[in-house]
């Protein structure tokens, strides 16, 4: 019995030395595989850009993306890198948009030395079926940021002239009205006009007669 013990613990134990024997080949031939793969990894990363180019060592150094003050943000959450507009941006140089613009607030103010606008027809008082509404000569009165004026009295439904208006009136009332003259071959006035009101000049082309209503 004894004799047989012996021989099956040498067994076991001769079992136990080849297996382990063989997961420590497996292991370092693993850690062998994993350590040359590693190895192989670059450390750098090559960046560059519109203008410029890096290199950052990723285990020496972060890679920051920035914004730029005044116009680009960038923020950094939860893993994921957010770049957007700032509030309130200045931009520099020249800005060229492609599509349309849609301005939603309450002011566009343009200073610029020369304005060129390719619209044919430019709308005043958009939106509305009513109210005054015009051009205003900036500094014609003597004062800033008002002026004399030409525009659609509303309420008198005729054009007229005004001064002292500020760019940011919704009314006037005007002082003058800009001349009206009307034109026929043949025909006198049968009626009073119903545009500019008095002092509206009606021409007779035939007879070259003219007639102002009173």
């Amino acid at each position: 019995r004894t004799a047989l013990i012996s021989s099956l613990s040498s067994s076991v134990d001769a079992h136990l030395d080849a297996n382990v024997t063989t997961l420590n080949d497996r292991i370092t031939s693993v850690s062998s595989s994993v350590a040359s793969t590693i190895g192989n990894i670059t450390t750098n990363l090559s960046i560059s850009g519109s203008t410029g180019n890096d290199v950052v060592n990723l285990d020496t150094a972060a890679l920051t993306i920035a914004g730029t003050t005044g116009e680009i943000e960038t923020i950094v959450t939860n893993n994921q890198v957010k770049v957007g507009i700032v509030d309130n941006p200045i931009l520099t140089g020249n800005v060229t948009i492609t599509g349309d613009l849609t301005v939603q607030g309450d002011a566009i103010q343009a200073q610029v030395s020369n304005l060129n606008v390719e619209d044919r027809f430019i709308l005043l008082n958009s939106g509305s079926n009513s109210g005054d509404s015009g051009i205003i000569f900036g500094g014609s009165n003597g004062t800033a940021n008002q002026g004399s004026g030409i525009f659609w009295d509303s309420p008198a439904n005729v054009f007229g002239y005004a001064g002292g208006i500020s760019g940011t009136s919704v009314t006037s009332t005007h002082q003058a009205k800009l001349g009206y003259i009307q034109q026929h071959a043949t025909a006198a006035p049968s009626a009073a006009p119903s545009f500019q009101g008095v002092g509206s000049i009606h021409i007779k082309e035939d007879t070259g007669c003219i007639y102002i209503y009173s």
